[in-house]
């Protein structure tokens, strides 16, 4: 187990003994030495393994790395409790501009392929796309059917609370393979604030919204390096449904298998 302030602290030192790093549901805070450490990590071989939802997302600082405070600006856009005063949008930690790592050209597409782009309380199932089988065969080895992630211990399924998706815009890499994607949302589920310039009654809401869905991802790097996304929250929470046997366990010990192979 390596904590965030293990490798805000080592750098890409901390993780430089490891093949494999995998998050948690919801790795939404981390430091740019964070962020610079898991992409040197994954641009010289390293593998890994974003397991959940809505990460990567906000400016952290850390003010003291011996007895850490953690300090966070929101700024005035993202999905959040509470917005920042006028003038309070820096990290006095580092005096950067706070907010989120997206407008800070540092989007979570650019590390793992997919970012926020909704959130809210039900859960669906992936569909498997259907040139992902042919792209990516050893990721079905044991999957039957068309889909992935239809049982869960939130709302039955693999796919909800917080989704992150790919946008070539936002820096997902090229070569990216769409293994599979959610739908047919709820109206409960709502695309994120940043993502949207002007809203319409009902036109950011799930089954309106075609870019309301989590997408689940891999792709390689030209070092050797991969990264698999499962681009949801729930997604963790599914794989020991049925005591782990169920296709979202399946998928994962493929990706696991791939990664140590």
């Amino acid at each position: 187990m390596i904590t965030d302030l293990d490798v805000h602290t080592g750098g890409v030192d901390a993780l430089a003994s490891h093949t494999v790093v995998l998050t948690g549901s919801h790795p939404e805070y981390h430091s740019g030495r964070i962020l610079d450490a898991l992409e040197q990590f994954r641009d010289t071989g390293g593998r890994i393994g974003y397991l959940g939802g809505n990460g990567f997302y906000w400016v952290t600082g850390v003010l003291d790395d011996e007895a850490p405070v953690i300090e966070i600006r929101r700024g005035h856009v993202g999905i959040r409790t509470w917005a920042s005063e006028p003038g309070e949008t820096d990290v006095v930690s580092s005096w950067e501009p706070g907010g989120l790592w997206r407008f800070r050209g540092r989007a979570p597409q650019r590390l793992v392929g997919v970012g926020m782009a909704a959130q809210g309380g039900d859960s669906r199932l992936y569909r498997i796309h259907d040139d992902a089988r042919a792209a990516a065969p050893w990721f079905f080895e044991g999957i039957a059917g068309s889909v992935i992630g239809d049982t869960g211990f939130i709302d039955g399924n693999a796919a909800g609370d917080k989704l992150d998706r790919v946008d070539a815009d936002l820096g997902t890499p090229p070569g990216t393979v769409v293994l599979a994607s959610s739908g047919n949302h709820p109206e409960g589920i709502q695309r994120a604030a940043e993502e949207l310039l002007q809203l319409f009654h009902g036109s950011a809401s799930g089954p309106n919204d075609p870019d309301v869905r989590a997408d689940m991802v891999w792709f390689e790097t030209p070092g050797g390096g991969a990264v698999f996304s499962a681009g949801s929250i729930s997604y963790l929470s599914s794989i020991m449904a049925d005591d782990g046997d169920n296709s979202s366990s399946r998928a994962l010990r493929n990706v696991l298998n791939r990664f140590l192979a």
